[in-house]
């Protein structure tokens, strides 16, 4: 046996030689194989996205070098123009990408948790290689399995040192998620690629490398396909300070490439990837080719100058072995992209190495440097450099260069051919083919040369040019958009229609079509869009990006069909002048069609069908209308044929059999159209006789109701809910008054004979006569017949026929017999008649097959963009792509807009810098130790951003700091205060105020000794937004010595007197009382409860963030805690109905050893207090063999009403915002709308909107607003004509302007508004009792849409606003009305009242949630939601002047007299109360107290009477105290309804609220005001019912405080919610409300004021409270945001443990069980919203791993007793076929489902019941 070793050295020495001479060869041969460029992505500063705009910014020259943006770091706090300086630099520049925490996780199926551990570069090259192959014209999803290989560049890891602060907190995601390895791997994962992987780290020459080690891959055939390219993100500033001290970094943020102002290079990053294919196999598959890589080379410095110095003679190296393996001259280049970094050491020596092999020539040659526009991008420098190296190319024009005046100095390219362009400059002449070249030159050495060619010719979109091939003649082109989900589709349209619009405008349609049909990915969900041209694509686009319907637009759907197709031909009625005229111009096969049949046609009915459709003149007479429609059903059948759809059964409806018959082969077309003309010839002689009639009743009722009428008959069974009745007209009318009396469908319809009824039996005989030489034929094609026909003669002979006309029609029974085996029903006719009856019929199935019911033309749209459109709803274009040439098309792939990301922010919290108090304990913080010796003070965050377990410590909805939090930072200081370990310190601690917890929640803790007792006394204080200190805790630390207590002896688990207790059940028992143990503080593993004892097992959940500082874990502690309730009995708790249980005092804490993760307790109730219900108690914590690890003696378990937990003001306070929301699908409305005008403006509008938006099937009636009995006229006239019932009274407004000055008439008008409005809702309810119509309030620019800054607003007209206050209400009183607020803004010109008026009505019947309150801005719809405020970090500081005077109106009551209080508290210098009358004798006891701290001057008189408000202002400033602030708090109160309000009691509280707001503004205007606060009422924002005048009085206020904040004055707008004692609003008792004390109010009002709002709601808003009353919030859209927070607490509420369970039926089971395993799910991936987990959706494909499976499976072990295998989440199992699994095991009733056999269900199934059977064996019990 000889080895290769043994053969080759047994060669001569030359044999050798030869033989290492064909290798060789080989290898030249291989390496000069040309690699085709066939797709690029980038991401790069200066908001490039892609090819297009990084050509758009090379070319345009833009500079993209910034400041450091605030979102990486302090570019200020870094900088120092000293480069000595220590930990500054010299810059403060780079150029970045806008948003690198986004990330689209769930377009790849990464759960947020993952998301989140992975380092944005990741992220980054991600999203970029997919677009890469997107532009390539592949689709990414169809690359499983092939050779591909991943090369990428990649270089730092500084997202990995973000997480170093506290490395407890990383996980299994935190290797995956900055391995450079995983960078490609997950990529390769991803997409299933099978080529290699390879991460390159080569410095600032990775990426270059990357291409050349992917093109090598290539050549060598180890791989078909190729990604390559690089990522780099500047994330922190650590490495660019490194760099400024090696002096590499320009000190003036700009690279000066070769210029004489050299003096370093700026940071950059981005990214970007090529996709490289041999040219021969690009060639093969018709790629795009957009350049050629020719030859590369890579090499080493070796030893230089220094390990960061370039090396020229390397350099020159590394070039010619490029231009040797790409075999070409080195003058035939004619551009070079340089390295270029601008440092006065490496210029030089490039353009030496540049000079000694390119400088030669003729022909210049440009030397360009991307790194001056956007700096040195590091490991993605080089192919950012690659990539505009391949679009010079392809655009043969050189862009500039900037940053270059004059070479430098030590640079001599005069002998040379080589130049830097300044300007952009056209390709220069040359024989050769545009040739260009990269450098990459990393700094430890390793350098890189690509040389490049051009691709074919570049086409510039804007030449448009023909294409081979592709017929100048317009046609239609089906444009297909898919998404993984309805909203990811609209997104993609959406960008589709603005690329259309711009850089694709003149694209061809069909290139267009062909990219997005056949090269890109093909989801689940697709829609199309059939266009002639670029504006019908855009419209339509447009109007899927919306959720609309439009002509040529198929909405979102599965794009999974079903089998089987029926062709349904209708009867007579769909005929329409112009039919078919179109399709015979531009459908050959249907004018084929109507050729082909014309001479028989001529010859059967008489007169010529082409003539008829090509006159387009209305067809009348039964004897014409009826062969036409034949004729044309034939010809649409032949249509539909020649696009590859062929029925696979056909029905006809009454004369559509005839056509059916022929269709199907049974008649041939002479025969069906000699019973058509001979059938009707014989009906033209009974014109005139009988009456048919549509009734809304199916058969069973429609058959009682003729029963007594034996001269009507059932002539049409059309559907389960529809029926068609003939017989004698007037009796035909009775009963169509009769069936419109019950408020259902009831009409006419326009036939001059009842077929289907015994009027047609005297025509019969001659019928049969007539047609008895029929010998009809088998059927080619089953024809399932509505006749019902018994006769002995064959089917379709002339007996057949005469019963077709006679029989009644049993469409409905042919649709249901057809469903069995078919799921798509197209309705061949010129015009849909059947389209709701056979939907009607369908949806009655009891199956779970899918069905589609389209048509094929239409008379409201075009017919050859109708037909396309339904043709691609049942045939969508393929997803595969024709050969090349097929079907006459030469179509190209363009670079169309690539996936649409749906980016959320993903970002790991960073632990190691920028923490204010940072400490060696978490929650203690960072120490001080006070000068004196004698005391120490710790500063903490213990807020939920930097602890994010303790946001699942919750008392009544709060996240609230537990008291074992409290204990462990007593504990810890007492350690470190002493110097000693835990063991040594002894703890006392009362909690006395609880702590609320916010994002950021700071706490200062104090130590220091009693100077008498010499006690150590610990304190715990917060601070306020508005600077209040409040004391939460206090205790006792003091020195104890070392001891072992004896050990625990472990108490029987079961027996007598003991009792298991299920500890979910537990918690669930703890949260009815308002005590919530969410995830991390759900630690109790086992529960045995004994007489007045409770003995636990503790493991703290992976939430727990553990900390090596912390002595005892609050989450153990609290866990023993819990003990003490799990030893209350269960009425004890059961009793506490929001009233729970908190640990509030600790007599003794004492650790004796190091408690881990696991531990167990014995909790003991010592007494219960029998006047309070308050309980002590002590618990011990030990190990597993009973050793005393901690001790906590005499806890005091106190008592909590909900009511008296303090809430932070960030809980309190609401906002409302505007959201973008597209219009929701709509579809036509029909019924009468009346329109009310308030002016003669406005009466304008209505008459506008009536004549446009009136038709047949809709009118309109105006009427002025403010004539009440008008508008009962009016309304009773909308009401009279039941075919068209009341459907909507729209409310035009059009208020005066509001400029601020002489507004009283505006004033007055809003309240004769809000009066004419009170008239109609009482026209409307006072006299109509079907249908609620909708209420419309329409406007124009009222209302400020703060986010919208390309469409700015005015300040808004609080008229207008005061709306949304009656809005607000009527939603509770008249939720019927769905009362809506629309406001359209016209400053731009852009919007059209009418139209988008028309466009919500449209909406308004979609069925989804209410949006109440819109507004349009140009074309885009906002809408308003009611939101939670955010407080402004760091919090602004409250200003009150003591040489200031203040205003507050309406002082002398409750809430202004703690107004007045806190003023003066605060050091106001004079305060000036008003009042309508003298003050009681109490209040003005407190104001002569208040007097010696500060001028009390009251002022009486109505504010709203003229001269009030002058006399407050003069009494303000009469002492010499400028006035600085005013509060406005004067109101009237008067609950009364809607409907029941009196113009008195409207006048009375507008009055003061509004027109008292009014004058106080007028007053103030010119005064320099620190503040101007109006006090209105949580009514305006949130409505409450019997408050629509006090609601739209405030509302008005709101409206003029925003008003005031657009001036530019002062203002804010504080809508209270009810006080407790005080006040007009402590008599609001608005349910949904808990009081707020006075002193909280205050408090609130300070950090208001000090925080800046313009507008905020201040309220203890209880949602459950507000579900159970008011449960219409659930569907108005304003409610939404909040209404998910419920719906997420719900989910709990719900959940009594698996044995509650046992109780439920079976689908109760289910709704519970899924319910609680989505929460889970969604907590465990890391998903914020439960939604996000669809019930249906493998578990794998929303980013489950083996990792997160074991967590799963353990967190359902807890919550159920049972568990899922980790097998079978990993096989594919949704969260349904968990669910299943889990209630089989737990032997629990099923659900029955008619969903058809799943594989893995059965097998889940079947394992389920070994499991029960296992689990039974496993029920909790005696343990050893």
């Amino acid at each position: 046996m000889k080895t290769t070793f043994d053969r080759i050295s047994g060669m001569s020495a030359e044999q050798r030689d030869k033989l290492a001479e064909q290798f060789e060869k080989a290898s030249r041969v291989a390496g000069a194989e040309p690699i085709a460029v066939v797709g690029i992505g980038c991401r790069l500063p200066g908001g490039v996205t892609g090819p297009d705009s990084y050509w758009e910014l090379l070319e345009n020259g833009t500079n993209a070098v910034t400041e450091v943006p605030a979102d990486r770091w302090d570019g200020d706090a870094f900088y120092d123009p000293d480069p000595m300086a220590p930990g500054r630099m010299p810059t403060k520049w780079g150029a970045y990408l806008n948003d690198i925490a986004g990330f689209d996780a769930d377009f790849f199926g990464i759960t947020p948790r993952e998301a989140a551990a992975m380092d944005p570069q990741q992220r980054v090259l991600l999203e970029v290689a997919w677009e890469a192959l997107e532009n390539a014209g592949l689709a990414p999803d169809s690359l499983g399995g092939t050779r591909t290989a991943v090369m990428m560049g990649v270089y730092y890891t500084e997202y990995q040192n973000s997480s170093a602060g506290n490395p407890d907190t990383i996980d299994a995601y935190s290797a995956t998620g900055n391995a450079h390895s995983v960078t490609v791997g997950r990529i390769s994962y991803l997409l299933g690629l099978k080529g290699p992987a390879v991460a390159v780290d080569t410095a600032c020459s990775s990426s270059l490398v990357s291409i050349h080690l992917a093109c090598q891959s290539l050549r060598m055939r180890e791989s078909d396909l190729a990604l390559a390219g690089g990522v780099s993100l500047n994330l922190r500033p650590e490495t660019q300070l490194a760099l400024a001290k090696w002096g590499m970094l320009s000190p003036h943020g700009a690279c000066h490439a070769f210029d004489s102002r050299a003096d370093g290079f700026v940071r950059g990053e981005g990214a970007g990837v090529v996709v490289l294919k041999r040219l021969t196999d690009a060639v093969r598959d018709g790629d795009r080719v957009l350049g050629v890589v020719r030859g590369s080379a890579v090499n080493q410095d070796g030893r230089s100058n220094g390990l960061t110095a370039p090396n020229a003679p390397s350099q020159r190296d590394v070039i010619t072995r490029a231009l040797r393996s790409a075999d070409v001259p080195a003058g035939s280049v004619h551009f070079v992209e340089t390295h270029g970094t601008g440092t006065a050491l490496g210029d030089p020596i490039e353009f030496d190495a540049l000079a000694a092999v390119y400088g030669r020539g003729e022909v210049p040659c440009a030397l360009g440097a991307v790194k001056t526009n956007m700096g040195h991008l590091e490991a993605a420098a080089g192919i950012a450099g690659f990539i505009k190296t391949v679009l010079t190319l392809q655009h043969a024009k050189i862009p500039p260069n900037l940053n270059f005046e004059k070479w430098n100095p030590t640079i001599d390219p005069s002998p040379t051919r080589l130049f830097v362009p300044t300007d952009a400059a056209q390709w220069p002449e040359s024989e050769h083919p545009r040739r260009g070249a990269v450098s990459s030159f990393g700094m430890g050495g390793t350098n890189a040369h690509i040389v490049l060619e051009q691709g074919p010719e570049y086409v510039s979109a804007t030449a448009a040019s023909p294409i081979p091939g592709v017929s100048t003649v317009p046609g239609v082109w089906t444009l297909l958009v898919s998404g993984k989900t309805a909203a990811r589709l609209a997104a993609s349209a959406k960008a589709l229609a603005d690329w259309l619009e711009g850089d694709g405008a003149s694209v061809p349609l069909a290139d267009v079509a062909f990219t997005v049909n056949h090269h890109r990915s093909r989801y689940s969900t697709i829609a199309t869009v059939c266009a002639r041209d670029h504006a019908e694509a855009v419209t339509g686009l447009r109007a899927l990006a919306a959720g609309q319907t439009g002509p040529g637009v198929v909405a979102p759907h599965d794009a999974k069909t079903g089998s089987g197709t029926v062709f349904l031909y209708s009867g007579q009625g769909a005929q329409w002048a112009g039919m078919g005229r179109a399709l015979l111009v531009e459908e050959p096969a249907f004018a084929k069609a109507v050729d082909e049949l014309e001479p028989t046609f001529l010859d059967k009915v008489g007169f010529s069908l082409r003539q008829v459709l090509e006159g387009g003149e209305p067809v009348v007479g039964i004897d014409r209308i009826q062969p036409v429609l034949v004729g044309m059903q034939l010809a649409l059948t032949a249509l539909w044929r020649s696009y590859g759809v062929e029925p696979d059964a056909v029905i006809g409806h009454s004369m559509g059999e005839v056509t059916a018959a022929v269709v199907a082969g049974a008649l041939t077309p002479a025969e069906g159209l000699d019973v058509i003309a001979t059938r009707t010839r014989l009906m033209k002689r009974l014109s005139g006789q009988g009456a048919m009639a549509l009734l809304e009743l199916d058969a069973a009722a429609a058959e009682r109701l003729i029963a007594d009428r034996p001269d009507i008959t059932i002539a049409v069974y059309a559907s389960p809910k529809q029926s068609v009745i003939a017989g004698p007209p007037d009796q035909v009318d009775e009963l169509v008054a009769m069936v419109d009396a019950q408020g259902k469908l009831a009409r006419r319809i326009e036939v001059d004979v009842a077929s289907h009824h015994p009027t047609i039996d005297p025509v019969l005989p001659e019928l049969r006569e007539a047609l008895s030489y029929l010998a009809p034929q088998a059927p080619k094609i089953p024809l399932i017949s509505t006749v019902g026909y018994a006769g002995s003669a064959p089917l379709f002979s002339a007996d057949y026929w005469a019963t077709n006309l006679r029989n009644p029609v049993r469409f409905s029974h042919a649709v249901h017999d057809a469903s069995a085996e078919h799921s798509n029903f197209i309705e061949i006719s010129p015009h849909p008649l059947l389209t709701h009856a056979i939907t009607d019929t369908l949806d009655s199935q009891q199956t779970s097959r899918k069905f589609h019911v389209g048509a094929t033309v239409n008379r409201d749209n075009p017919e050859t963009l109708a037909f396309h459109a339904q043709l691609a709803a049942v045939r969508p274009p393929a997803v595969a792509a024709p050969e090349l040439g097929s079907e006459g098309i030469e179509a190209r792939v363009v670079s169309a807009p690539p996936n649409v990301w749906q980016h959320t922010a993903y970002w790991m919290a960073d632990h190691s810098a920028g923490r204010e108090f940072s400490g060696a304990h978490p929650l203690l913080g960072l120490h001080v130790e006070l000068p004196s010796g004698s005391g120490h003070v710790w500063q903490s965050d213990v807020g939920l951003e930097a602890h994010p377990w303790l946001a699942d410590h919750i008392v009544h909805g709060l996240p609230v700091m537990p008291g074992a939090g409290f204990a462990e930072i007593a504990l810890a200081a007492g350690c470190e205060a002493l110097g000693v370990p835990a063991t040594e310190v002894e703890v006392e601690v009362e909690v006395e105020q609880m702590l609320p917890l916010d994002a950021h929640t700071r706490l200062t803790t104090q130590l220091v000794r009693d100077e008498t007792t010499g006690e150590l006394r610990v304190e715990i204080h917060s601070r306020s937004d508005a600077g209040t200190w409040t004391r939460h805790a206090a205790g006792r630390v003091r020195a104890a010595e070392p001891t072992t207590p004896a050990r625990v002896t472990a108490s029987p688990s079961s027996g007598d007197g003991t009792a298991v207790v299920s500890p979910s059940d537990f918690y669930t028992a703890l949260r009815r009382t308002g005590a919530h143990h969410a995830h991390a503080f759900a630690a109790l593993t086992r529960i045995v409860r004994s007489s007045g004892a409770a003995d636990t097992e503790i493991a703290l959940p992976d939430e727990a963030t553990p900390h090596r500082g912390i002595v005892l874990h609050p989450v153990m502690l609290d866990a023993a805690l819990q003990g003490l309730a799990a030893a209350m009995s269960d009425s004890a708790l059961a009793d506490t109905t929001d009233v729970t249980f908190l640990p509030v005092g600790f007599g003794s804490i004492r650790v004796f050893g190091e408690i881990g993760r696991r531990a167990r307790c014995r909790a003991e109730l010592v007494s219960v207090l029998s006047d309070s219900g308050d309980a002590m108690g002590r618990v011990t914590l030990t190990d597993d063999t009973g050793a005393v690890l901690a001790q906590v003696n005499d806890v005091h378990l106190k008592r909590i009403q909900r009511r008296t937990v303090p809430l932070p003001l960030s809980q309190k306070i609401f906002d409302s915002t505007w959201a973008e929301v597209p219009v929701p699908t709509g579809t036509p409305t029909t019924g009468s709308w009346l329109a009310l005008a308030d002016s003669a403006a406005t009466l304008t509008s209505a008459q506008d909107f009536a004549a446009r938006f009136s038709a047949p099937e809709r009118r309109v009636i105006t009427a002025e607003l403010g004539d009440e009995a008008g508008v009962r006229e009016a309304f009773a006239t909308a009401t009279a004509d039941p075919d068209l019932p009341p459907a909507g009274v729209i409310v035009f407004v059009d208020h005066p302007e509001f400029d601020g000055t002489d507004a009283a008439a505006g004033l007055e008008h809003a309240r004769d508004v809000i009066w004419g409005i009170a008239g109609t809702v009482r026209a409307i309810v006072g006299s109509w009792h079907g249908k609620a119509p909708r209420l419309w309030l329409v406007s124009k620019d009222g209302l400020v849409v703060s986010n919208s800054p390309e469409h700015p607003d005015g300040a808004g007209n609080p008229g207008i606003g005061s709306l949304k206050g009656l809005v607000r209400v009527l939603a509770y009183e008249h939720p019927d009305l769905q009362t809506t607020l629309l406001d359209i803004g016209t400053a731009d010109g852009v919007g059209d009242p009418a139209t988008i008026l028309a466009t919500e009505i449209e909406a308004s019947g979609s069925g989804s949630e209410i949006d109440d309150v819109i507004a349009w801005r140009g074309s885009t719809r906002f809408v308003e939601r009611l939101s939670r405020a955010t407080l402004p970090s760091p919090p602004g500081q409250l200003v009150v002047r003591k040489d200031g005077s203040y205003i507050v109106s309406g002082a002398l009551g409750g809430v202004g007299m703690a107004v007045v209080r806190w003023l003066v508290d605060n050091g106001a210098g004079r305060v000036v109360l008003n009042g309508r009358s003298a003050p009681s004798d109490q209040v003005q006891t407190d104001l002569d107290q208040l007097s010696s701290r500060a001028e009390i001057v009251t002022v009486l008189g109505d504010i709203a009477l003229p001269g009030v408000a002058e006399r407050l202002v003069d009494a303000a400033e009469e002492g010499g105290k400028p006035l600085r602030g005013l509060i406005h708090s004067a109101a009237v109160l008067d609950d009364e309804i809607f409907v029941g309000l009196t113009r008195e009691s409207l006048d009375s509280i507008w009055a003061p609220k509004a027109a008292g707001a009014l004058r106080l503004h007028e007053v103030t205007v010119g005064k320099d005001l620190d503040w101007w606060v109006g006090f209105s009422s949580i009514v305006s924002l949130l409505g409450s019912p019997g408050q629509a005048a006090y609601a739209c009085a405030n509302a008005w206020l709101d409206g003029l405080v925003a008003w005031r904040k657009a001036a530019g004055l002062p203002a804010t707008a504080i809508n209270w919610g009810q006080w407790s004692d005080v006040g007009l609003a402590s008599s609001l008792r608005f349910s949904v409300l808990d009081p707020i004390t006075p002193a909280e109010g205050v408090e609130a009002l300070g950090g208001v004021l000090a925080a800046g709002f313009s507008r905020v709601g201040v309220a203890r808003l209880r949602l459950d409270r507000a579900a159970a009353a008011f449960p219409e919030i659930h569907q108005i859209g304003f409610f939404a945001d909040l209404v998910g927070e419920l719906e997420t607490d719900d989910v709990d509420e719900d959940w009594g443990g698996p044995e509650a369970l046992k109780e439920m039926d079976a689908a109760e089971i289910n709704r519970v069980v899924v319910a609680r395993l989505r929460r889970r799910i969604s907590a465990i991936m890391g998903y914020s919203d439960d939604s996000a987990v669809d019930t249906a959706q493998p578990l794998t494909e929303l980013g489950l791993d083996s990792l997160l499976a074991v967590r799963m499976r353990n967190t359902i072990r807890g919550d159920f007793g049972v568990e899922p295998p980790v097998a079978l989440l990993l096989q594919g199992a949704s969260l349904a076929d968990l669910a299943l699994d889990l209630v089989r095991q737990l032997g629990l009733a099923e659900e029955d489902t008619s969903e058809r056999p799943n594989a893995l269900r059965d097998r889940a199934q079947q394992r389920a019941a070994a499991r029960q059977r296992a689990a039974s064996r496993r029920k909790v019990g005696p343990r050893s």
